[in-house]
């Protein structure tokens, strides 16, 4: 099952749909957090 390059940026469109509002919110939380953990990821 071969897909198209359509599907295939649809899909890549999919992904940076759904993780840039994860980003965002996390890089919130690294900015009130700063001498945490989350400073080495």
């Amino acid at each position: 099952m071969q897909r198209g390059l359509g599907e295939a940026y649809a899909a890549a469109a999919a992904v940076i749909v759904v993780l840039y509002p994860v980003c965002c919110l996390y890089r919130g939380y690294k900015r009130a957090h700063p001498k945490s953990l989350a400073q080495y990821i």
